[in-house]
């Protein structure tokens, strides 16, 4: 998701720079906070001191419509793309499926349609060394070695990574980067103890909560894949919840949802401390909280604080 999201802000970006540049032509929607009606009317607005609109539809896979609300949205996105108004539709993940959707087999059309696999190791190796050799920043081959290890497969922190890097080497003048000066900015072998964290906010344990979300990310994981790491453990919370309440063993439960035995096992305790309604009220704060960092320009650490905050409070 970081490359896709990467490209999205730049495709706004020179949306912004080029034609619009006060943002008064500029709408993005959030499939699973929007209605059918509320994309038709933003495709359908006329631009406003400016030749284009942009409109972006986030998740349109979120969304709930009937038959003949999906008609009318995907006639509508039709007009939209042949007028003055560009529209981008984001997805996190698509099935092939899902592509026979009456709405994509409109949208896929365009000859700008961009797809964004996910990087193995080295391919985030890869992209860390392009980006930081377009600043003029190289490591040597043992220091290389080392932030291979550490990013591992992970763009998110790949993209932390490549920004500490970056800032220390401008700082200091420096070209070139050797292991030791890397191994203080770089940790070893991140993982994203969110069984830990979510532990924390289930028993109210505030400070250690905010200390293990501040270790994260003083770790160089990114908000927004903290973010998605929590809400993915309260939707697994809310699936183990339901299951338990149906009284199915735990064995059924990860076979039903496609949980690994060992998560069933290990967040059962959780569920002693967070009833339905909580898991309800974590998720609903996480996913105003994704809204909020995506949109709203305020620092996206102070939010992921107050939010944890509001969690292990509650």
């Amino acid at each position: 998701t970081f490359m896709s999201r990467q490209r999205l802000r730049e495709i706004i970006a020179k949306f912004r720079r080029d034609v619009d540049p006060q943002g008064y032509n500029i709408t993005i929607l959030q499939g699973k906070d929007t209605t059918c009606q509320a994309v038709i009317s933003a495709l359908s607005a006329a631009p406003f001191l400016s030749r284009k609109r942009m409109v972006v539809l986030e998740e349109y896979t979120a969304m709930s419509m009937k038959d003949e609300e999906l008609e009318s949205l995907s006639a509508t996105a039709k007009s939209a793309m042949e007028s003055d108004t560009v529209f981008i539709v984001w997805e996190e993940a698509l099935e092939k499926k899902q592509l026979k959707d009456p709405f994509f087999s409109v949208v896929a059309k365009t000859k700008f349609v961009m797809e964004f696999p996910a990087l193995d190791q080295s391919g985030v190796a890869s992209w860390m060394r392009a980006q930081l050799q377009a600043e003029g920043v190289d490591l040597d081959t043992a220091a290389w070695q080392y932030v291979s290890m550490a990013v591992n497969d992970n763009s998110w922190q790949a993209a932390s990574e490549v920004a500490k890097l970056r800032s220390f080497a401008s700082a200091r003048g420096l070209k070139r980067l050797d292991l030791p000066a890397v191994k203080q900015l770089v940790a070893s072998g991140v993982r994203d103890d969110v069984f830990a964290l979510v532990d924390a906010v289930s028993t109210g344990r505030l400070a250690d909560a905010l200390k293990r979300l501040h270790d994260q990310l003083a770790a160089g994981s990114h908000e927004l894949e903290i973010v998605s790491l929590l809400l993915r453990q309260y939707r697994i919370l809310q699936q183990v919840h339901d299951g338990l309440q149906e009284g199915m063993p735990a064995e059924s439960i990860a076979r039903v949802y496609k949980i690994h035995p060992f998560v069933v096992k290990k967040i059962t305790p959780q569920l002693r401390r967070l009833d339905a309604a909580a898991i309800r009220k974590g998720y609903t704060l996480l996913t105003k909280l994704d809204a909020s960092i995506k949109r709203s320009g305020l620092e996206p650490s102070i939010l992921l604080s107050t939010t944890v905050a509001q969690l292990a409070s509650a």
